[in-house]
């Protein structure tokens, strides 16, 4: 079992929920977050919010899900991101669960 974390801009909050479906992962939470820019001089083709300054609306997905899907999903956020081609990319990470106080199945 693995966790899937996905974050980008809530505009594309509709486009992560295709792909979630379109990967299988049947559940998932999908939680509201506002991005902040440090106001420092970063890389800003490195830099999460791009050349936007101040706050951006996001959102966090996460889903506990087999290995499979989540690496399903990640190699659709590739895809995605290269299409689209904007500043703003879609991020997603997996990362591996050591326990639990329930049963994963």
């Amino acid at each position: 079992m693995k966790l899937l974390v996905i974050t980008a801009l809530a505009e594309d909050g509709p486009a992560v929920r295709q792909l979630l479906r379109e990967g299988k992962v049947p559940v998932y939470s999908m939680l509201p977050a506002t991005g902040v820019r440090s106001g420092e001089d970063p890389d800003l083709l490195q830099e999460w919010f791009g050349n936007r300054s101040g706050e951006l609306d996001s959102l966090l997905f996460f889903s506990f899900t087999t290995a499979e899907r989540a690496d399903h999903v990640l190699s659709s956020l590739r895809d995605y991101n290269e299409k689209k081609g904007n500043g703003f990319p879609l991020r997603g990470f997996v990362l591996a669960l050591e326990a639990a106080s329930h049963p994963l199945s």
